[in-house]
């Protein structure tokens, strides 16, 4: 068998020489017959081919390779095939024309093939010559081993002898140990009854003597069904008894403590916590069953479930109570604010204006107090949970700066941004990130006087492209005291006597800044000097996304309608809304645009155009967008090479993933952005892949930091695409679809259809978002991520939110447009 490679090996290198030979005949015939000898030439260059490759390949040639001169005499045939394959695989009119050249080479190569085979016979006698030693030092070894193994099965037999007398002291020793044992088991705290195979008791300790008021004397050899277990149990007990066969079939035995029921001397009934093994004595099979009466167990576990019973109902009352009271007091406050707006408009002396000023200051006061109170409340319930995205944390740095640089004014305080982090685009919570910043920058520009407060932002560099920020928030305020530093983050606390008040708060924002820290899977950390000032600050690690987001230069002119001839674009979108939308924004520009009802038929309209680059919607019926793309994809139709962008309302970090694996280029969000969707649509006219997926800008808020019902930005560019008669054909059909969806979503809870309630959802999110209803966008879009992770109480609670929401924004949306 050990020589079977080597004889393989030789046939290889005597088969070169041969399949060298014929190759040269066949040349030899192409130079006398022309191009009909060609095919047999290539026929034998393929075979000489594999021959000399297999020697490179084959491990049982490996040896060859270890002599210089049949190496190089190898590697002369080998660079000879690479050489003339270029040749042999050209067009013929080049191979006739070089065949003398090929010819020439052959000739010069001729020996080759020979010595090549000679050598590498002589090359197996040397190998064999030291095969044959081996095999007599490995006869050598066996007669060794075998000796070895006659002596060890000799003190084997020792051992086992050794062993036995051994065994038979230690079995002594164990029938001692066992009425040992029998001892302490009597003495157990817990009840112990051991029965045999019939089910008679043959053991009864003390413990069970006072836990079922029976004595030991009373039971033995009595059965187990008639003294301790309820009337009702009994057949059941005897029934199992006879069908026992092992603890693999039961249900009881061997199968850790069980919740049983056992009954008294005296009559009454009461829990027990059992557990029944399964032994074997001279007498045959036992069980012995260790028993604990958990009555007073399983009335403090009562207790306790009707106190937490009582705690949630409480913490119930007190959510609705706060829901109410918000309702109640928004109404009315909303009411003196919009009144206090009215009166600017209208001549007031220099006394009346100050008034008003006093008034809405305070109002505003009063809503931000209200708006914390709500976000604790909403925090600690689950609901708020902020959709990712991609953002770049110098921008967000420096924008929140901005906004916070009149109240730093109103202190004298100057605000400094330390930048000393990756200049990176990061995948992240960028709402939740900007709430904890700006509460820490309010903090300290209200404790900090004539002073100055610097946002630090640091980063490292992690494992998988995670880069771990850390924020901190350092001023050279009044600081704060040791014993104060420990409650900070408690809700309602604040570092002064509420009767020596040099601020105004309600003692929440710490306590909103754990809970999103705590949410994002960061940590905080503090610390203050009292007199000096202070340090709050938090790490957070999130992923790093390649590439970066353009800067304002790039965006302004990504903006612009490209000045190439249009493109011609095909839309997939199941909303007739939104398809007339897109479609209006890309004829606007000057594009050539087709459109597509479903994935069918975009897949059969595609198959059919060429088309620039296709816009595909997600959710849609029939066939969803990324089956159509990948269908698009893998066929042969005229647009299977086409560039295709997702087209969805919402999607999550894996979702996105999911469309660049089916093979879209992108994914640009509902609403869609004309600045967007030019930068994308001119990359494309340049013949420029998108590398980078499209961001979504967050909810634009007003000065309170709240996001509107509705967004006038957005109502304006529609009037301005579709002009004021068409706006209002549009809203009342956008209102007309939104009752319907509506119905949908508050009608479907998340338990009964979940994939019915996430579409109608999603396809809501997209309408809302290109008609501006801002707010209930948002919630939808929370909603449909509560959805996708399977959150049921988050779910129920967003489905309440949004149908309250959907009948504000439709009263003000009609209310604007009838």
């Amino acid at each position: 068998m050990r020589e079977v490679p080597e004889d393989n090996a030789q046939w290889n290198l005597s088969q070169i020489e041969v399949a060298f030979l014929k190759l040269r005949i066949a040349t030899d015939g192409v130079l006398l017959k022309g191009e009909s000898a060609l095919p047999d030439f290539r026929k034998w260059f393929d075979i000489h081919y594999s021959r000399i490759d297999l020697v490179s390949t084959s491990k049982d040639a490996v040896n060859i390779h270890h002599d210089p001169d049949l190496h190089h005499l190898h590697q002369m045939l080998l660079d000879f095939n690479r050489e003339m394959v270029v040749l042999v695989d050209g067009p013929d009119n080049i191979l006739l024309a070089n065949m003398p050249l090929i010819a020439a080479e052959m000739d010069k190569l001729a020996y080759a093939p020979r010595e090549l085979s000679v050598g590498g016979v002589e090359l197996k006698a040397e190998h064999s010559d030291t095969k044959r030693k081996e095999i007599v030092q490995i006869l050598q070894t066996i007669a060794l081993v075998s000796t070895f193994v006659v002596i060890s099965l000799i003190l084997a037999f020792l051992f086992v002898w050794l062993q036995r007398r051994r065994l038979n002291v230690q079995s002594a020793e164990i029938r001692k140990a066992g009425k040992f044992h029998e001892t302490t088991l009597r003495a157990s705290l817990d009840a112990i009854v051991v029965v045999d195979g019939a089910g008679k008791i043959t053991d009864f300790n003390g413990s069970a003597e006072k836990v079922f008021g029976l004595a030991r004397e009373d039971v033995i050899g009595q059965s187990l069904s008639d003294t301790i277990l309820p009337e009702r149990y009994r057949s059941a007990h005897e029934a199992g008894m006879a069908n026992y066969t092992s603890a693999d079939s039961s249900g009881i035995v061997d199968q850790g403590r069980l919740e049983l029921v056992a009954v008294h001397a005296d009559g009454h009934e009461f829990p027990v916590e059992v557990s029944i093994s399964e032994a074997h004595s001279e007498d045959g099979r036992i069980f012995v069953s260790y028993i604990r009466d958990i009555t007073e167990e399983k009335q403090i576990k009562e207790d306790l479930r009707k106190a937490r019973d009582q705690a949630l109902e409480a913490y119930q009352e007190k959510s609705r109570f706060l829901a109410v009271m918000s309702h109640e007091m928004r109404t009315p406050l909303n009411g003196i604010i919009s009144s206090l707006h009215l009166l600017r408009d209208d001549p007031l002396t220099e006394r009346q204006e100050r008034f008003v000023n006093l008034a809405d200051h305070s109002s505003n006061v009063l809503l931000n107090h209200i708006n914390d109170v709500l976000t604790i409340e909403r925090l600690d319930s689950g609901e708020t949970k902020s959709a990712k995205q991609v953002f770049s944390v110098r921008d967000v740095a420096e924008d929140l700066l901005d906004v916070m640089r009149p109240l730093a004014d109103e202190q004298n305080t100057s605000l400094v941004l330390e930048f000393e982090c990756e200049d990176a685009c990061v995948l992240g919570e960028q709402r939740q990130i900007e709430q904890v910043l700006t509460n820490l920058l309010s903090n300290a520009i209200k404790f900090t006087a004539s002073g100055q407060v610097t946002l630090g932002i640091n980063s490292r560099w992690m494992q998988d492209k995670m880069l771990e920020l850390d924020f901190s928030v350092t001023d050279t305020g009044v600081g704060i005291s040791e014993e104060d530093l420990k409650t900070v983050f408690d809700d309602f606390v604040t570092a002064e006597s509420p009767y020596e008040r040099t601020t105004k708060g309600t003692g929440l924002g710490l306590g909103i800044v754990r809970r999103l820290v705590e949410s994002m899977g960061g940590e905080l950390h503090f610390d203050s000097i009292l007199g000096e000032g202070s340090v709050f600050g938090f790490t957070v690690t999130l992923p790093v996304q390649e590439g970066a987001l353009p800067t304002k230069e790039e965006a302004a002119k990504g903006a612009q309608p490209s000045t190439e001839s249009g493109l011609k674009i095909l839309v997939v979108e199941d909303n007739p809304i939104n398809r007339e939308l897109l479609g209006a924004m890309l004829e606007r520009d000057g594009h050539v645009v087709s459109f597509a009802t479903d994935g069918f038929e975009g897949v059969h309209v595609a198959s059919k155009n060429v088309f620039d680059v296709i816009l595909m919607d997600i959710s849609m019926p029939n066939m969803n967008g990324i089956k159509a793309t990948t269908t698009i994809k893998s066929s042969q139709g005229l647009s299977r090479n086409t560039p295709i962008y997702a087209v969805t309302a919402h999607a999550m970090p894996a979702e996105i993933a999911e469309f660049e694996k089916a093979g879209m280029e992108g994914c640009l969000l509902k609403p869609i952005r004309v600045e967007k969707l030019r930068e994308i649509l001119n990359k494309i006219s340049q013949d420029s892949q998108a590398s980078v997926p499209p961001v979504e800008p967050p909810a634009t808020k007003d000065a309170n930091g709240i996001i509107p019902l509705l967004s006038a930005e957005q109502l304006m560019k529609l009037r301005e695409l579709f002009g004021p008669d068409t706006m209002i054909e549009k809203v009342h059909a956008f209102l007309t679809e939104g009752d319907g969806l509506m119905e949908t979503v508050s009608g479907t809870t998340l338990e009964q259809d979940r994939e019915t309630l996430q579409s109608a959802t999603h396809k809501f999110s997209g309408s809302c978002a290109i008609f501006g209803a801002a707010l209930l966008r948002q919630t939808l879009t929370e909603l449909e991520t509560a959805c996708k992770e399977e959150d049921g109480k988050a779910a129920a609670a967003l489905q309440a939110k949004a149908l309250e929401e959907w009948t504000r924004t439709r009263t003000a949306l009609d209310a604007i447009y009838t």
